[in-house]
């Protein structure tokens, strides 16, 4: 029968790690890797989980019906790969939301526009460097009567019993001095015809990023096996926490048959190593070990001949051998 395995990872000081292979390996554990990397500090890792879950929003999800490709790296590769994509995605959300204040701060300005027609302030300025004034106001017909005597000319864009817009228009060096406290309009710098333009031009660009990101949502697997490795990378960090060690700390990874556990944490408490235990994942690498009642070991020769061993996963044909 195959043996069920778990995968088990230590964390120990790095000085001891070759003693410590030795001694897994009495145990009986399979598979053994050692990363070169030194372990990240929880707070660190934390800043990258946060970053991958706030990039995981960002990214739209697939089209409905749509297969993604499978992820073709884990571990640390993928947290590398989805902190490059990150980067990017970051600066295109960054991108995207200065665009949609543009384009909001843009749609209030047309509003403010539209009442007084194909006004241009471009040619307002022109004039004004002239001494020629044009000066919108907007008030009631009272306050509107209070200063239209200051100006040469008035001309009413719109009146009702409440509300009366005009432009004034001055010839001087300066705005006269006005008989009521009402003043001038603060229209925008750019007249409607631009101002729609550039509207179209912002809502072009969010449309460019929009469908970039709708490119990225096939990394969205990358996005969350990164995030799995960070998951277990923050597990090591807490274990190494509960060291209470100042010295360089490393870790080890492998395989080891669910009945020897008990002599594994055993050795860990007496060694003081941090241990994590976990069941493998389904696309894991799991090694495989065979145990056989007796009468079926005199089958072992022949898949030592062969060179065949079932894979974790796959059925144990040892004995329809017989």
């Amino acid at each position: 029968m195959i043996v069920p395995m778990k995968r088990v990872s230590l964390v120990t000081i790095a000085d001891d790690r070759s003693a410590a292979l030795k001694e897994l390996r009495d145990l009986g554990l399979m598979h053994i890797v050692v990363p070169p990397a030194q372990i990240d500090t929880a707070e660190a890792l934390r800043e990258q989980k946060a970053l991958l879950e706030r990039i995981q929003t960002i990214v739209p999800p697939p089209a409905k019906g749509k297969t993604l490709p499978a992820v073709t790296v884990d571990g640390d590769t993928a947290v590398d790969e989805a902190l490059k994509l990150a980067e990017e995605i970051v600066s295109l959300a960054d991108e995207r939301a200065q665009l949609m204040d543009e384009r909001d701060r843009l749609q209030r300005d047309s509003e403010r526009m539209q009442p007084w027609g194909p006004f241009s302030p471009e040619k307002v300025r022109e004039l004004a460097s002239r001494g020629i004034h044009i000066v919108p106001f907007e008030g009631t017909p009272e306050r509107i009567e209070e200063i239209s005597g200051s100006f040469e000319y008035i001309l009413t864009v719109k009146k009702t019993k409440t509300l009366q817009r005009i432009v004034a228009v001055h010839h001087g060096e300066s705005l006269p001095v006005l008989a009521g406290n009402l003043a001038p309009v603060n229209l925008p710098e750019t007249g409607q015809e631009m101002i729609t333009r550039r509207i179209a031009e912002v809502v072009q660009e969010i449309g460019t990023i929009d469908r970039t990101l709708q490119d990225h949502a096939a990394k969205q697997p990358l996005l969350a096996a990164a995030l799995e490795q960070l998951n277990h990378d923050l597990e090591f960090a807490r274990v190494a926490a509960t060291m209470g060690s100042s010295e360089s700390l490393s870790w080890l990874s492998g395989y080891i048959p669910h009945d020897r556990l008990e002599p594994l944490r055993e050795q860990a408490r007496q060694s003081g190593w941090g241990l994590v235990i976990e069941d493998p994942k389904a696309d894991e690498p799991v090694p495989t070990e065979l145990r056989n009642p007796r009468p079926i070991r005199i089958i072992k020769p022949v898949f030592d001949l062969l060179g065949t061993v079932p894979g974790y996963r796959e059925m144990d044909i040892s004995f329809f051998f017989l």
